[in-house]
């Protein structure tokens, strides 16, 4: 958990103006690092999606996207692919400390 807080606190200070929204996404299936793995290349394929980061234990994923283009039906379909089904998002503004 705390690796998981590192992680968000750190991206505040790296931060695309366009990718305005961290979306963190509760995934029941999330249960192995190579499930994980193989989620998080599949994000890293998309240009409108940075991954942020995941965590097996609260089966989390977080990503940051610009919101005008954010699609859950894009998201829904990338992790049918897996066996993975999206049970809750939450979403959260990202905003620059020196905006």
């Amino acid at each position: 958990i705390i690796a998981f807080v590192f992680l968000l606190l750190f991206n505040g200070f790296y931060y695309d103006k366009d990718k305005n929204t961290e979306v963190t996404l509760t995934i029941p299936q999330l249960n192995s690092i190579e499930l994980t793995k193989h989620i998080e290349n599949e994000f890293k394929k998309h240009k409108d999606i940075d991954f942020i980061g995941g965590s097996l234990q609260t089966r989390t994923m977080v990503i940051r996207v610009d919101e005008k283009e954010f699609s859950k039906k894009n998201i829904e379909n990338l992790l049918y692919k897996w066996g993975c089904e999206v049970s809750d998002y939450y979403y959260r503004k990202v905003y620059a400390i020196n905006d």
